[in-house]
C-alpha cells in the first residue's frame, strides 16, 4: 500500500509524530504547506497530523478537500492528557459525517514561547480559569506548570495502535 505521512505543526510536537511514523512505515514525509493536490495522486493512504485547537484538528479540512476521506488516516496532537479528552466530541468535530478511515489522539506538550499572539491570549485564558478552581486535576496541574517550563509528553510508544491498524490493512 502505497502511503505518506502528511502534517501541519507550529510547535513541533506533530512534527515530531509525523517523522516517527514516517521512519516506521518507510515512506514519504511532507508538510501541509508545501503540499499540492498533484502530491497526494497515486497514495492509497495519507496519514494526516495537525495539532489540536478546541478540539479540532488543524489543516485537516484542507487535506480533506485535497483527496478522498477514505484514504485518510488523521491523528490529532495536544496538550490534553488522552484520559480527559473528550473522544466522541473530538471525533464528531473532526470526521463531520465523512468517510474518514481512523482518527487518533496523541499528546504533545506545550512551549508557551513557540506560540503565536493568537494562541498564547488564548491559553492564558485557560490558565486563568483553571488558576480559580478550588479543586484541579492532574491535567490542570501538568497545564499550570507548563507556563513555567516547556513540557514535552511525545513518546514514539505512542503510535503503538496506528502502527497496529495501518499493518492490520
Amino acid at each position: 500500500m502505497k502511503t505518506i505521512v502528511v502534517y501541519q505543526s507550529k510547535t513541533g510536537y506533530t512534527e515530531k509524530y509525523a517523522n516517527w511514523l514516517s521512519e516506521s512505515l518507510a515512506c514519504p514525509l511532507k508538510s501541509l504547506n508545501e503540499l499540492k493536490s498533484e502530491d497526494l495522486q497515486g497514495y492509497d493512504l495519507i496519514i494526516y497530523g495537525g495539532g489540536v485547537y478546541a478540539s479540532k484538528i488543524a489543516g485537516l479540512n484542507k487535506i480533506k478537500k485535497m483527496t478522498s476521506p477514505s484514504k485518510i488516516i488523521a491523528f490529532g496532537v495536544g496538550m490534553t492528557s488522552p484520559q480527559a479528552l473528550d473522544l466522541q466530541q473530538y471525533e464528531g468535530l473532526n470526521i463531520g459525517g465523512e468517510n474518514i478511515k481512523k482518527i487518533y489522539y496523541l499528546r504533545g506538550g506545550l512551549d508557551i514561547k513557540q506560540l503565536g499572539f493568537f494562541l498564547k491570549k488564548m491559553m492564558n485564558m485557560m490558565k486563568k480559569g483553571i488558576e480559580k478552581k478550588e479543586e484541579k486535576s492532574q491535567d490542570d496541574k501538568e497545564f499550570l506548570s507548563a507556563f513555567s517550563q516547556k513540557t514535552d509528553f511525545t513518546s514514539e510508544d505512542s503510535l503503538s495502535e496506528i502502527l497496529s491498524y495501518i499493518k492490520s490493512l
